[in-house]
């Protein structure tokens, strides 16, 4: 999939589709001060055994929406969403 426009939510926050490894997401994006869009990042929490609760990554991952591992199925999800807030 070429670059996607980034669609803005507000003056700093926006989403854009994005596929890796044949996987299509949704991607969370942020403008910087250079009027530049960045991805925003996160460290994912994992449950590790023995652990009473989930503890941080050490590796950050771009924050993300898996919406499908093709495009009909993203296009099914995104109309199941659709039918959520319509």
């Amino acid at each position: 999939m070429e670059d996607q426009k980034i669609i803005e939510v507000n003056n700093y926050d926006g989403i854009k589709v994005d596929e890796y490894n044949g996987k299509i997401s949704l991607v969370a994006m942020q403008k910087g001060q250079n009027e530049v869009w960045y991805l925003k990042w996160a460290f994912l929490s994992r449950w590790k055994k023995g652990e009473t609760e989930p503890v941080p990554d050490t590796k950050k991952m771009p924050m993300k929406v898996l919406l499908g591992n093709d495009k009909e199925q993203a296009q099914k999800i995104i109309k199941e969403i659709w039918e959520l807030i319509k």
